[in-house]
């Protein structure tokens, strides 16, 4: 199961023109509609089994694509990326896909391209 994270997002408000769904996003992060959109949110939201866990089948791998990492975002990136590895993603990509960079995170902060991790 792949989800993916639009990281232009971060820092603007949770609202409809920056977030589906605001409302249940607010309630899974424990935060008021319109409160500005930082890594511990998106990560509290993609770690909850009633977020980025629903749906997923029993023994899925969840993997997480991290998308519009550029240059700004880069540290709040992968910061979000060791969160996510760190809160069970099995494999975390970061990157700006339309661009093909993309880079794999772990939880201890290792960044690595994926093609390495073929096989």
């Amino acid at each position: 199961m792949v989800v993916c994270v639009g990281l232009g997002v971060l820092g603007r408000p949770l609202d409809e023109r920056w977030v589906h769904r605001p409302e249940r996003v607010a309630a899974l992060a424990g935060v008021a509609a319109g409160s500005v959109v930082d890594v511990a949110m998106v990560a509290r939201v993609l770690c909850d089994p009633e977020g980025g866990g629903k749906g997923v089948p029993g023994g899925a791998l969840r993997c997480a694509l991290l998308n519009q990492a550029g240059a700004a975002l880069g540290a709040e990136a992968y910061d979000l990326g060791r969160l996510l590895a760190a809160g069970g993603y099995a494999r975390v990509l970061v990157g700006v896909a339309h661009e093909g960079q993309v880079e794999e995170v772990t939880g201890d902060g290792v960044v690595s391209t994926p093609a390495a991790h073929h096989g």
